[in-house]
């Protein structure tokens, strides 16, 4: 520490340094005890912002698996309609072959 005069003491972290010591601690004491409850604010709300990530990130992945389901169940679908589609045509098929079948018979007697 440097002494300015005989009553007046230089503190390195005083925004005044003509102040005395006794002011200036006393100032940096309410100063201190305000920036430690900012910090501790800071403090929660990072951890406040932390558990939301993680809820987000947990949601995030829930919602993947649920469109891994409906992917996989779409794929199921157009497969179904593949096969209905075909079966249909198939028996399409086999009506016309019947009208062709029963024109014939007609057409005969």
């Amino acid at each position: 520490m440097k002494k300015n005069s005989a009553t007046t003491t230089y503190h390195p972290y005083s925004h005044n340094p003509l102040l005395p010591f006794s002011a200036a601690g006393h100032g940096s004491d309410d100063l201190l005890h305000e920036l430690v409850e900012k910090m501790h604010i800071l403090q929660e709300q990072v951890q406040h912002e932390h558990e939301h990530a993680e809820l987000l990130e947990q949601h995030e992945k829930e919602l993947k698996e649920q469109v891994i389901e409906i992917q996989e169940h779409e794929h199921q679908m157009a497969d179904d309609l593949t096969k209905e589609a075909k079966a249909r045509k198939k028996l399409h098929n086999q009506i016309e072959d019947m009208k062709g079948a029963i024109r014939v018979f007609c057409r005969i007697r």
